[in-house]
């Protein structure tokens, strides 16, 4: 995600994306990464992509169920939070090494930019550039202090 979609700083809690079709969906092994990139377009090698030090993981499970309703969204709470500070880009990376269990298709819109990187082995280090990205809901707290209105007016420099 571009910084100007995200557009503030956020603690993010979860991940949420559209069903559009389901299919008794779920994966092992799941893990995702989230991480802060300077790039608006991404390599097709996966490392270069992650500003240094910033690739944290998120959620690790067993087994991944989602996407239960069409035309629903499914949530996935983080097991560890993940803090944007609303400067540079998100990157989201989703590893899933296990079995597959039906699929659920999520809907995308279409960048028209490398913005997505999808490689069906993990083993890879590069992988197909793709210009289709999901629709995502970012949840979590806003990185917002609590100010009372006459701190508020203080701050803008009115009377």
């Amino acid at each position: 995600m571009l910084e100007r979609e995200l557009g503030q700083a956020i603690l993010i809690e979860s991940l949420s994306f559209m069903v559009e079709d389901y299919y008794s969906s779920w994966k092992d092994s799941v893990s995702i990464y989230l991480a802060l990139t300077d790039l608006n377009e991404l390599s097709d090698t996966f490392e270069l992509n992650y500003s240094i030090g910033t690739r944290q993981l998120v959620l690790e499970v067993d087994t991944l169920f989602y996407g239960t309703v069409p035309e629903e969204w499914f949530t996935i709470e983080l097991q560890t939070p993940f803090w944007y500070p609303g400067e540079r880009n998100l990157l989201l990376e989703l590893v899933s090494p296990g079995a597959d269990g039906g699929y659920t298709d999520i809907y995308n819109w279409n960048s028209n930019s490398a913005r997505a990187l999808i490689s069906n082995d993990c083993s890879q280090s590069t992988g197909s550039l793709d210009s289709w990205v999901p629709y995502m809901i970012l949840t979590g707290s806003l990185g917002l202090d609590q100010r009372t209105f006459a701190s508020i007016k203080v701050i803008a420099g009115s009377h």
